[in-house]
């Protein structure tokens, strides 16, 4: 960890960081960035790969994730509450109960260019991040498991072995994507893929152990209706159905995993997105609201 400059009020992590110095090319690379910044703290996310900073600039309190070269993504704290529309979706949400912290703008980001708003929350013991982009009469709010920031995956040798064992063993041409940096600095690897022949690919999901959670190329089986799943998938979508009226629009089961994609949606303006295991156990849900 590196105190830049003034006093640090930023809260310690739990767990500090093993490692104490920070790369030059990285203080540089960060004080051009930001020069009038006071109350500085870098911390390493992953040794000579990836940095966080809390700073302020003024009296703004900022977050930023980065490589040695660049900001790949950068936050402004906001203090207060968020907007009464966003808090009455969360009091009718089906994330009911939970407790709302880390409201903050996005200002900078390496693959999106338009500013956003987020707010974090925990929700059946899994983290989660509210987002969204304000219209002028509506916008969309999106709920998605929580990450720090991401980076890009720039080639198939960035990836762990085991991961590219998987890869390999599919008829695949193209890799690309995203890796994506929680709380722990564990990682979510999203790998995108086709294999050239003009049709649509998808993504490969891993989590940090490189363990496989979703493929969403070439299903196993496509459901035209919640019936043709098995019971214990139904029984879980059902549930869904008598407690927020969600219900099914389209689903498939994956290949590799035997585990299952769904998408539903209700009278609300909602939709829902959901990975569940071959147990029909749920691993990461998406979930989208249209707010007036």
């Amino acid at each position: 960890m590196l105190l830049l400059a003034g006093c640090n009020t930023v809260v310690e992590p739990t767990d500090p960081p093993v490692l104490s110095e920070i790369p030059d090319k990285v203080v540089k690379m960060f004080s051009a960035r930001f020069p009038n910044a006071t109350e500085t703290t870098i911390r390493i996310v992953e040794k000579d790969r990836l940095w966080e900073a809390n700073y302020k600039v003024d009296s703004q309190r900022f977050y930023a994730g980065m490589d040695s070269t660049r900001i790949l993504k950068r936050s402004r704290l906001i203090e207060g509450s968020i907007p009464d529309s966003i808090l009455g979706y969360v009091n009718a949400a089906p994330s009911t109960g939970i407790m709302i912290s880390n409201y903050q703008e996005e200002v900078e980001s390496f693959y999106r260019n338009y500013d956003m708003f987020t707010a974090r929350y925990r929700f059946q013991d899994k983290e989660y991040l509210m987002g969204w982009v304000p219209g002028s009469r509506s916008y969309m709010l999106r709920s998605e498991p929580f990450y720090k920031f991401e980076y890009p995956i720039n080639s198939k040798a960035d990836l762990p072995a085991n991961i590219r064992a998987v890869l390999d063993s599919e008829p695949l041409l193209y890799h690309g994507g995203l890796v994506f940096i929680d709380e722990k600095n564990e990682k979510r690897y999203q790998v995108s893929a086709s294999n050239g022949d003009g049709l649509p690919g998808g993504d490969y999901v891993f989590d940090n152990n490189g363990n496989l959670i979703s493929v969403s190329y070439k299903p196993a089986k496509t459901f035209s209706s919640v019936e043709e799943a098995p019971e214990n998938v139904r029984k879980y979508l059902d549930q869904l159905n008598v407690q927020y009226g969600f219900t099914f629009q389209m689903g498939y089961q994956m290949r590799i995993t035997n585990g299952y994609w769904f998408y539903l949606s209700n009278s609300n303006r909602e939709s829902l997105e959901l990975i569940l295991d071959e147990n029909a156990k749920e691993l990461e849900r998406f979930h989208t609201k249209y707010v007036n």
